[in-house]
């Protein structure tokens, strides 16, 4: 099928997403002919044309740790004025430049965009290899009246398409059929193994799947979920020991200890937040791993790993040079030595 084919499409908000998400996972799947390959680079290359907001936000972070003492000075001055304070917040950020949206737009596409990518892994027929949606529920019947397929795997045939490629891989009379009707070509079948995991089946706990006929399939795939709450855990240990937020919270944290009066409620709920985040985020990577077909979970674990990558480069390139300088300031202020304020190349770009 040429690659400049159109793929079907739904009305919704995200079809374009899909379409383009689509054509990218097919352009590669015809270069690289293997499934788990197509996931890996489509996931460094989603992840990489984020970068630029991944560096923006980490700017802002890092500008923000800078004024954290004026922060504080506001948080006392307008302690039972709540609207009053976020006037002046506002004012503050708006003098140094800095936007409170793009210190979160990483994060919130990384959470919308998480959607059009389990679609498009669900439903590879479909979305990657661009059969119609016609012939999808065509041959969705024609295996549900053989019993091959159960009722609600043809009901939800035009969300996940993968039940009818795994009963053609192991179905010849099937495949000849279906082929034969000019529903689907034999080349179009994609090859879900990777490494010796089919990445087209989810993942279970039930002992039921991974200990009964089943078992060289189920229990290799306990691998996957496994891996991605580890990256999962392991990601959140580097983004709190690189984060610029987390080392000023943990600074303003010893001074509390020191001088209780410094200790401010809005660090109480941050800190707070970030507890229950440790919680969530590791809960979140099981629901997902074990929800959708084992290749999400391939996305899911190199996405953590581009992360620590992303979190220890972005600490050695804009992080640690700070961090020295204002070490060198506050040495010179000790020695009583007048210095120079931290250059200006620090702040996010408007």
């Amino acid at each position: 099928m040429p690659l400049t084919q159109t793929l079907p499409v739904a009305l919704g908000i995200l079809d374009p997403l899909y379409v383009a998400f689509g054509w990218i996972m097919r352009l590669l799947y015809h270069v690289f002919a293997n499934y788990g390959v197509v996931i890996i680079i489509f996931t460094i290359f989603f992840r990489a044309i984020m970068i630029p907001l991944y560096v923006r936000q980490h700017k802002t972070s890092l500008l923000q740790g800078q004024l954290r003492d004026e922060m504080n000075e506001l948080q006392r001055r307008y302690a039972d004025d709540k609207q009053g304070f976020s006037m002046a917040q506002m004012e503050l950020y708006k003098q140094h430049k800095i936007s409170m949206f793009s210190g979160c737009l990483p994060q919130l596409l990384g959470l919308i965009l998480i959607w059009p990518v389990w679609r498009i892994i669900s439903s590879p027929l479909r979305y990657i290899l661009g059969l119609p949606i016609e012939n999808l529920r065509t041959m969705a019947t024609q295996l549900g009246e053989a019993g091959l397929l159960s009722a609600p795997e043809i009901q939800n045939i035009e969300r996940m398409d993968i039940p009818i490629l795994q009963v053609l891989m192991t179905n010849g009379d099937q495949l000849a059929r279906a082929v034969g009707d000019g529903l689907i070509r034999a080349d179009q079948l994609i090859n879900f193994d990777f490494l010796g995991l089919n990445l087209g089946v989810r993942p279970t706990w039930q002992p039921a799947l991974l200990f009964g006929d089943e078992r060289g399939t189920y229990l290799p795939l306990l691998i996957i979920p496994v891996v991605a709450l580890l990256t999962t855990i392991l990601l959140q240990k580097f983004s709190e020991s690189y984060n610029p937020m987390m080392a000023q919270t943990k600074s303003e944290r010893e001074k509390a200890e020191r001088n209780p009066a410094r200790d401010m409620p809005q660090q109480q709920q941050s800190e707070s937040m970030m507890k229950s985040m440790k919680i969530m985020m590791p809960v979140m990577t099981l629901m997902t791993v074990f929800w959708a077909p084992a290749a999400m979970g391939v996305y899911w674990i190199v996405g953590n790993l581009m992360g620590i990558l992303q979190a220890y480069l972005l600490y050695r390139l804009y992080t640690k040079p700070v961090q020295e300088q204002i070490a060198a300031i506050e040495e010179r202020t000790r020695l009583g030595i007048s210095a120079p304020a931290v250059p200006a190349s620090s702040e996010p770009e408007s």
